[in-house]
């Protein structure tokens, strides 16, 4: 397991906005995070692959995360590696 990380906090937003201007892109678009820091960028499961993702959960080990095609169960023990758990698909579109 990783070791902890320290976070770091800031009460006021940055200036100028790092937001402004970034390009779009389906798995490459610019990022801007305000307190937050990226640690992975895990392609889908194949079950959700084109689904809008909409929801998140957490409990212990795992996040749940919920999209329009259904939901899909990541073991995030090692958050920079997290590994898909279980795929649920609904036979129906969520929305």
């Amino acid at each position: 397991m990783p070791p902890p990380v320290t976070p770091i906090v800031s009460m006021t937003p940055p200036n100028p906005d790092p937001r402004v201007g970034l390009a779009p892109g389906r798995w490459d678009a610019a990022q801007a995070a305000w307190n937050m820091r990226m640690i992975s960028t895990t392609p889908p499961g194949v079950s959700s692959a084109g689904a809008t993702h909409s929801d998140l959960a957490f409990t212990g080990k795992y996040t749940i995360q919920g999209n329009y095609n259904g939901f899909e169960i990541w073991d995030i023990s090692n958050p920079a590696k997290p590994v898909l758990a279980n795929a649920y698909e609904c036979p129906a579109s969520q929305n």
